[in-house]
């Protein structure tokens, strides 16, 4: 692979260390759907999307990324039109109104100057002679989300919706928006992996990508297990963009959790000793491990059980 493009949208070094070995190389298409869907900030994302229809030869990546881009100006123009019958709020981490406003850019000041994840709303306020009110209509009308650094994270809307003009289909898996990438990986079932993304430690229960003609963005993904503090396991469905094969003695020194993933392992690939028997144990020992003593069997003095 050339350019800078692997150190910017791939977050796994080993998946790039590895692409670069096979020597295998994205098409343009690919890395506008790779860009599009890195959960980068907005501007980040479709200054990356420019860079490439820039340099691309591909007339229908340059054409579906003008459309694109043309849509996510469109939509941010009118999110910012403000009107006599709109408001604007804003909404802080916890979900919670912290400011209402008339004008947009005011509004828009305000979140950002929040430095913490938060959200701008658009909303339509009814008159009182307003008859024709759909009761299931909050007024809603568009939404932009900001990240912790004041940074745009997305613009939705709805309102866009219902005017002229291009409309790009974000579900469509012929765009690259939700292009279905067939990568190939260096992971097998029973590696033990950590999402580069938030440090998470599981397993992999499964190292084949599978592609129909209905396989999308989301379908570029592999089941991997966790295991939780009360010693049942979840599932979630990783990008292997965003994996990295580690050791059982980088993830930790609580002999109990290496024992239960270590049985689990060995489960997953039918060795002798991975028994299901032998993981319950494993896992009940490390759910004892964690569970807190009861708070009557502990208490010194009456008040630490009167609340």
């Amino acid at each position: 692979m050339n350019s800078d493009f692997p150190e910017k949208f791939i977050p796994s070094i080993q998946m790039r260390r590895y692409l670069d070995e096979v020597g295998f190389q994205f098409s343009d298409m690919e890395k506008a759907a790779i860009i599009w869907n890195s959960g980068i900030n907005h501007d980040r994302c479709l200054q990356g999307l420019k860079n490439l229809s820039d340099q691309t030869k591909d007339e229908k990546v340059r054409s579906q990324i003008a459309e694109r881009m043309d849509y996510e100006r469109r939509k941010f123009e009118l999110h910012m039109r403000a009107g006599t019958d709109i408001v604007y709020l804003i909404y802080d981490a916890d979900h919670s109104v912290c400011g209402c406003y008339r004008g947009s850019s005011v509004a828009f000041c305000a979140a950002k100057d929040l430095k913490e994840r938060c959200w701008m709303e658009k909303r339509k306020v009814c008159g009182a002679d307003e008859r024709d009110v759909k009761k299931d209509d909050d007024g809603s009308l568009s939404v932009v989300s900001f990240d912790a650094m004041g940074e745009i994270k997305d613009v939705i809307s709805s309102e866009i919706l219902c005017l002229p003009g291009a409309h790009p289909d974000e579900l469509d898996n012929k765009r690259f928006e939700n292009l279905f990438i067939m990568l190939p990986t260096p992971f097998q079932k029973g590696d033990i992996v950590q999402n580069v993304s938030d440090a998470s430690v599981g397993i992999l229960c499964d190292n084949k990508l599978v592609q129909t003609p209905s396989s999308d963005y989301s379908d570029i993904e592999f089941r991997v297990i966790s295991l939780l503090t009360d010693g049942t396991w979840e599932h979630h469905h990783i990008n292997p963009l965003y994996l990295e094969k580690v050791k059982i003695q980088e993830i930790g020194d609580v002999p109990q959790y290496n024992r239960a993933i270590k049985t689990m392992r060995s489960f997953l690939l039918k060795s002798p000793d991975g028994t299901e028997r032998n993981v319950l144990r494993a896992c009940r020992e490390y759910a004892d491990r964690n569970r807190e003593p009861d708070l009557v069997a502990k208490a010194d003095r009456l008040d630490e059980i009167i609340f």
